[in-house]
């Protein structure tokens, strides 16, 4: 019913969101019986979420036990008959004698949207932040809410499954103020190291260019680690430009040449490097091939060669429909198969714990993101990594 029909303030059916009118507990109850009957609890209590089982009036007909331990009800029958914001002890669920869905607030919760979505027959996932009272004081809940409708004996219902997700949200504003914070610091230390080498007399000058370029390859680190935390979370921007892949491969060779982990070693542009204009994000490109280069180096013995090359699309088989221009990395070693059966695997690493995002975030940046394709082949003659792109991001 239209919430506009309860407009007498004062009145227990008053609201300002939501249909206020609620279904007796002799019926919920009912409905409980019928759903047990059904054999829809065992289903509930099977997944980890926690879910309950709401009526066309919202309120709660089964819970699962996950969501009983959560908010600390004694057993299931607690919270029957209940709406989700006051089966969770919302803050706001008691401001109205209609309950939980039927305040001004309610209206910007993501979970009474995507229960209203379901009772409507529509799957809906939101976001969903809610203030609860714990005792004397107040907890705040971020939770990703996913409202499935579903019938049963002519009676609709939804199934609502929440997801605790505030340790997550925490853990991303801490990371957005540490890379913020760090940035900062750095690329202070970076504007002090130029300025020092411009001042530093001859004799000096080998000792503040290494100091220079450390603290610039620090900069470069901590802007790859913040995009790839961005790029996971799907927060990660993109700014196209236009490019050219010959200018790209050159500037990629000398900006990687002699990585900490894999000094002395060679790398060397093909000499029949493709010239394709294309339009891509500079920046994400370029970590994309910092990390191919990076692992063909570290694969490699000093005094060994890499090759970095490009090509139209057209020239190889690796590129598919759509794509523009290809970049390759190529070494002289082989993988081992039961490696290259976990390449692009997120922290799989032949070089120890800690390692193996620089090859994951090379599919993730440049398929993602860049709208390519991310590859390799490894063979007797040795292992190429290869990224095609198209001619315009959106392409």
């Amino acid at each position: 019913m239209d919430a506009s029909v309860f407009n007498a303030p004062g009145d227990d059916l008053y609201t300002l969101f939501a249909s206020p009118e609620r279904d007796d507990l002799t019926e919920v109850l009912r409905q409980a019986r019928m759903l047990e009957e059904g054999g829809h609890l065992p289903l509930i209590n099977s997944v980890n979420d926690l879910v309950v089982i709401l009526n066309d009036k919202r309120q709660v007909v089964a819970a699962n036990d996950n969501f009983i331990a959560a908010f600390k009800a004694e057993n299931p029958s607690d919270v029957l008959g209940l709406r989700p914001g006051e089966a969770v002890d919302c803050i706001h669920s008691l401001e109205m004698a209609a309950g939980c869905g039927t305040t001004e607030f309610c209206s910007k919760c993501g979970a009474a949207q995507a229960i209203l979505a379901s009772l409507k027959n529509l799957k809906e996932v939101a976001e969903c932040r809610i203030l609860r009272t714990v005792g004397d004081s107040v907890e705040a809940l971020d939770l990703l809410v996913s409202a499935t409708p579903f019938a049963l004996n002519g009676k609709q219902f939804a199934i609502m499954a929440m997801t605790d997700i505030s340790h997550e949200k925490r853990r991303r504003v801490l990371e957005r103020i540490f890379f913020h914070d760090l940035l900062n610091i750095a690329g202070g230390v970076l504007g002090l190291t130029e300025i020092v080498r411009e001042e530093a007399p001859e004799i000096l000058r080998q000792e503040t260019d290494l100091i220079h370029s450390s603290v610039e390859r620090l900069v470069r680190e901590v802007k790859a680690q913040k995009d790839l935390a961005a790029a996971e979370s799907n927060e990660l921007d993109v700014a196209s430009m236009a490019l050219n892949s010959r200018e790209v491969v050159r500037v990629a060779a000398q900006t990687f040449a002699n990585p900490p982990d894999a000094k002395d070693r060679i790398i060397a542009i093909e000499p029949m490097c493709a010239e394709v204009s294309f339009a891509s994000d500079y920046g994400l490109l370029m970590r994309v091939l910092g990390n191919m280069v990076k692992n063909a180096l570290e694969a490699q013995q000093p005094g060994d060669i890499v090759a970095i090359g490009c090509r139209a699309a057209g020239q190889c088989a690796n590129h598919g429909d759509g794509m523009a221009v290809e970049f390759y990395v190529r070494n002289a070693a082989a993988m081992d198969r039961d490696v290259q059966l976990q390449v692009f695997q997120r922290s799989f690493s032949t070089k120890g714990t800690g390692r193996g995002l620089g090859l994951y975030s090379i599919k993730l940046l440049a398929e993602r993101y860049l709208r390519g394709k991310a590859g390799f082949t490894s063979d007797e003659e040795g292992t190429t990594f290869w990224v095609a792109l198209p001619a315009a991001i959106g392409a």
